[in-house]
């Protein structure tokens, strides 16, 4: 199955993000909220937040597709436009100044990307069946 191997990526990538904000809670001794002197934290946050908000869903219309016997390639390529496109976004809020710059918009862009396509191929897919 290829989306395992996606899924198993983004995973790892997902535990990074969890133990950022660890890292940071624990710095600044924070339990609950968001508040710190620097800001650190929201960024962190927000970067595994943004993360939980997009990965379930597309993974979901990727292993679908899969299931509905999508092109293996097709599988391939939105597994890496996914992985590319949450590396490049949690990139951007958690390294670029402010987040401004090129990388944050186009991840996202790349992360909707793969929902839309996602969803028109399983629609497509299951027309037939209904």
């Amino acid at each position: 199955m290829i989306t395992a191997f996606y899924a198993a990526l983004l995973a790892l990538i997902q535990v990074g993000l969890t133990l950022n904000v660890v890292r940071y809670r624990r710095s600044q001794k924070i339990s609950l909220s968001t508040e710190s002197s620097d800001g650190e934290l929201l960024k962190a946050v927000r970067a595994h937040g943004n993360f939980i908000e997009i990965v379930p869903m597309s993974l979901l219309m990727i292993v679908l597709a899969e299931f509905q016997g999508a092109p293996a390639w097709s599988i391939h390529s939105l597994g890496m436009l996914l992985l590319i496109g949450r590396v490049l976004h949690a990139h951007a809020i958690l390294l670029c100044p402010n987040s401004y710059g090129v990388t944050r918009p186009v991840g996202m862009v790349l992360s909707l990307f793969v929902l839309i396509l996602g969803a028109l191929i399983n629609l497509w897919l299951a027309i037939p069946v209904l």
